[in-house]
């Protein structure tokens, strides 16, 4: 799988519908596949603002808070 590509196209993808949860979600798994778990954080945390319920964005915004030592 090219999971550049597919990260590209739904970070592109959310442009014009950046409350869909799917898009969301398969937006943070796609960065993260690819390395780009700092790409990652603003979309979990677009994602738990529009309160869409993801173990996997609360997961990313927790590991970012962990990071800056704020948890």
């Amino acid at each position: 799988s090219d999971y550049r590509a597919a990260a590209e196209y739904f970070t592109r993808a959310l442009i014009a519908d950046p409350k869909n949860p799917n898009l969301l979600e398969n937006a943070i798994l796609t960065q993260l596949a690819v390395g780009e778990a700092g790409r990652a954080v603003p979309i979990a945390r677009q994602m738990l603002a529009i309160d869409q319920k993801s173990q996997i964005a609360a997961l990313v915004v927790l590991a970012d808070l962990a990071r800056q030592g704020k948890f």
